[in-house]
């Protein structure tokens, strides 16, 4: 079910890039087939303003809409390299990540976004930052921005999303300690009751915001059922 939210968010974003390319070609198109606006400098003037505010729009959700899928790689990267590095930061030794050392004390922050189209609402994280080390401003701007353009546009999840991922970026509270992640991975649920009240468990944090945390990033515990 996640990851069917998780498509028809990025088609609904898909959908939003369309949308204000369409009106930005559309408003130039009139511009320069309608020979009033040459005429008249100020109506000029405020069909270059609109059009440069559309395609400043559309520019926008098209980056971030890559940086979604950049931020899933970055993350995958940074927990396969705390995996190799994990005997190393237990022992303290001096190890650089993103041009920062990492100890079992340092932290990891993350930022949300939220979009939502009518009925179709969903929420993107940030890639992990080092907390304190990382410049925050521009992650914080950007997903704000973003989340109070796009997020307000869906029942019921949007409107009780945005002002929760509002809060939460300005806040930095969403984070994981090096620590937590230096733990095994829980065993996967086998049976099919296991997964679903897996699933179920993860679909109902989502829908109450709750910040899910990664998993232990080592190899999991081999499990022994009696």
């Amino acid at each position: 079910m996640r990851k069917i939210k998780g498509i028809l968010g990025l088609l609904a974003q898909c959908a939003a890039i369309c949308f204000w390319v369409g009106l930005t070609l559309t408003c130039i198109w009139i511009l320069l087939t309608n020979p009033e606006h040459n005429a008249q400098p100020i109506g000029y003037l405020l069909a270059t303003f609109v059009i440069a505010i559309y395609a400043a729009i559309a520019a926008g959700t098209i980056h971030c809409l890559r940086r979604q899928f950049q931020w899933v790689g970055e993350n995958e990267r940074l927990m396969a390299w705390l995996a190799a590095n994990a005997e190393k930061i237990r022992n303290n030794h001096p190890v650089y990540c993103r041009s920062q050392r990492i100890t079992l004390g340092t932290v990891l922050v993350r930022y949300h976004i939220v979009f939502s189209a009518l009925i179709i609402s969903t929420r993107y994280q940030t890639r992990w930052m080092i907390q304190n080390k990382e410049p925050r401003f521009w992650h914080v701007f950007s997903c704000c921005l973003y989340t109070c353009f796009y997020g307000w546009w869906g029942l019921p999840f949007g409107v009780f999303w945005t002002p929760i991922a509002l809060v939460k970026n300005l806040a930095g509270s969403t984070t994981v300690g090096v620590a937590e992640l230096l733990q095994p991975a829980p065993a996967d649920p086998v049976s099919i009751g296991d997964r679903f009240r897996s699933n179920l468990s993860r679909d109902l944090r989502g829908g109450f915001f709750m910040d899910e945390k990664p998993k232990g990033v080592l190899p999991a515990e081999t499990a022994v059922k009696v």
